[in-house]
């Protein structure tokens, strides 16, 4: 389903894909296909952006960096955090975006293997260069081309991967040019014509991908100042890449064309092809790249000799305003970066004072908490409530060890949490050999269910890698919360079904 999208949207059909993406995302719910609603809802992002409708963009990728952050996704939601930081800049929420790129980069320094993490590095280095962040990206692209090496990829094999790096580099130079920085400008513009000669070399690239690469090196060479060369080369690619019928690609080759003809002194020409290039900016453009041909429109027409020459200035001093403002923009980025550091610390701090340290469960502290929270507020959901305690403990104890008792712990809270929804249910080790479990969203009779599952994992459990002979059972009282019920009455009601599941002998569940 996701790749026949994906499809219509890489081949710019954008309304038929938007309709196949809501066709198949309604099966996908239907059937229960969570993995594939989710990625139906990435592609509808990337759609809405590249049509601009970025108010749509948000509204997706907020529901789906909801999804991912409850399943605990980590590198699904770097890149979610990433794709929706770019959206937030494009609407004009900076600060917002720019803590989603930092936490998004936070989250990917703690896992950098893997296909997904590529994936999300890419995103992460897109919304850099969409917030004009070409020093981040920059960085971010060497880090992708180490990512490649260690998972066994050459550096210079993904395509999409090195146009995305050469344009950026293209972008930087361009604006840097504009500012009258020729030596940064020109330095920038090399690595970029260095990508697309290497790209355009390569005899397993697919024939149809070389006009992109043609287009950077037309664009550099421009920089370089070799208009006669960059004519050459873009004339020749501008019928290639217009018949892919790809807007971005026609948007790039006529830009391409028509920087070459303003180097060349072929005035009127390269109005008609920046004018077209202008007309497909809303074609997915990111906001440097309608800054400079804007410039280059402008340009045309401001003569440094007549009159012109104060249109020509007042457009330099808001090129310099509007990159001071970009050196700003990066300055709150690292600041962001920075406070997101802080939080992770704190979080980590937090977590552990939050954790027991035998079971990695949570621990009375966090229970505490659960139950002040219960007290002060009614769940927006249902909330069962598990109380859990390991039959006859004090006897293992006593007639093993304390080292078998820990043992036993561990292995009874690794069983109880593999019966939870991970970043849905909180299993808590409470005190000595009592565990609770919040199940969210569930009625009494699912959280009975659940219940007699954990019962039935532990009595089926052979310990004798523990100690030979031993055998362990669990009692277990389940109650669910209803309105005006406290916190105490919660846990009260489930000590006294507990109680009962003892009474009646054990090894059993009492709701």
């Amino acid at each position: 389903m996701g790749a026949e999208v994906f499809e219509l949207y890489l081949a710019g059909r954008a309304a038929e894909a938007l309709d196949l993406a809501e066709r198949y995302e309604w099966i996908a719910r239907a059937f229960g296909d969570e993995m594939t609603v989710s990625s139906l809802m990435r592609v509808r992002m990337y759609v809405h952006t590249d049509v601009s409708q970025f108010p749509e963009t948000v509204a997706v990728g907020e529901a789906l960096l909801h999804r991912y952050q409850a399943g605990r996704y980590v590198v699904e939601e770097a890149k979610t955090l990433a794709d929706l930081g770019a959206s937030y800049v494009q609407v004009g929420r900076l600060v917002e975006g720019l803590h989603h790129m930092a936490q998004s980069a936070r989250l990917l320094d703690s896992c950098r293997r893997g296909a997904r993490y590529l994936s999300a590095m890419s995103s992460l280095i897109v919304a850099a260069s969409t917030a004009e962040l070409y020093e981040f990206a920059a960085t971010a692209w060497d880090r992708l081309a180490v990512a490649r090496a260690a998972n066994g990829l050459p550096a210079t094999s993904d395509n999409n991967s090195a146009l995305g790096h050469a344009e950026m580099l293209l972008w930087w130079a361009l604006r840097l040019d504009h500012l009258g920085h020729v030596q940064d400008a020109r330095f920038r513009a090399g690595k970029a014509i260095e990508i697309a000669r290497r790209w355009i070399a390569d005899p397993t690239v697919n024939p149809g991908h070389l006009a992109p690469a043609r287009c950077v090196l037309a664009i550099g060479l421009v920089v370089l100042g070799e208009a006669d060369e960059a004519c050459r080369v873009a004339q020749a690619n501008l019928r290639p890449a217009r018949e892919q019928e790809l807007p971005w690609l026609t948007r790039l080759a006529h830009l391409a064309y028509g920087l070459s003809l303003r180097a060349a002194g072929a005035l009127a020409d390269a109005e008609r092809e920046l004018v077209a290039a202008q007309q497909l900016t809303h074609h997915g453009a990111g906001p440097d790249e309608k800054l400079i041909i804007g410039y280059e429109l402008a340009m045309l027409g401001a003569d440094p000799t007549g009159p012109g020459r104060y249109v020509r200035n007042a457009l330099i001093d808001q090129t310099r305003q509007l990159w001071d403002l970009r050196l700003q923009r990066l300055a709150m980025f690292r600041q962001a970066q920075q406070r997101v550091e802080l939080e992770s610390r704190r979080a980590a701090v937090e977590w552990q004072l939050m954790r027991d340290p035998l079971t990695s469960l949570a621990n009375r502290r966090h229970f505490d908490q659960m139950l002040d929270a219960l007290s002060e507020s009614d769940p927006d959901e249902p909330t069962v409530f598990l109380l859990i305690d390991i039959d006859k403990f004090k006897a293992v104890n006593d007639t093993y060890s304390h080292t078998t008792g820990d043992a036993v712990l561990r292995r009874v809270a690794e069983l109880i949490v593999m019966h939870c929804r991970q970043g849905v249910d909180i299993p808590v080790r409470y005190a000595g050999d009592e565990f609770v479990v919040f199940l969210r969203a569930l009625d009494l009779d699912s959280g009975v269910e659940v219940a007699e599952r954990i019962c039935a994992a532990v009595r089926a459990v052979d310990f004798d890698d523990v100690s030979p002979g031993l055998t362990v059972t669990l009692s277990i009282g389940v109650v669910t919360w209803h309105p005006g019920m406290t916190g105490e009455d919660l846990f009260q009601a489930a000590d006294e079904r507990l109680y009962e599941a003892k009474r009646r002998g054990r090894d059993q569940v009492a709701a």
